[in-house]
């Protein structure tokens, strides 16, 4: 049988953490983001007194509002960067750990190992 180590835990753990900021953060909130402005923009111009014809055709301009609402959420996606540099710091860190246990286990005896 086979063991997971912890690195593939920890890795399995990132992989699905950053899925999970993928999905719920840019998709998700963006999205909702949009059809909010979406909405505030319609309620604006129906206070304005103008037809319907005229907010439809307004709707015309949501490829645009989501492109624009990405490009605002760039911010948020700058700061996901470092943490994949804590990801690499710490496969690092296992890495020093794995050569110590190397050189343990050529320097003692193997009955000294249990």
């Amino acid at each position: 049988m086979l063991q997971v180590s912890r690195s593939q835990v920890d890795r399995t753990v990132f992989t699905r953490y950053w899925a999970f900021l993928v999905i719920s953060q840019f998709f998700v909130f963006s999205l909702l983001v949009v059809f909010v402005q979406l909405g505030v923009d319609i309620a604006a111009e129906v206070g304005q007194g103008k037809s319907a014809l005229k907010i439809l055709a307004g709707l015309a301009d949501l490829p645009r509002t989501i492109q624009r609402t990405y490009v605002q959420q760039n911010v948020y996606w700058l700061t996901v960067m470092p943490m994949r540099g804590f990801l690499a710091f710490f496969e690092l860190a296992q890495l020093v750990k794995l050569a110590l246990i190397s050189v343990k286990t050529l320097c003692e005896a193997p009955s000294s190992l249990r």
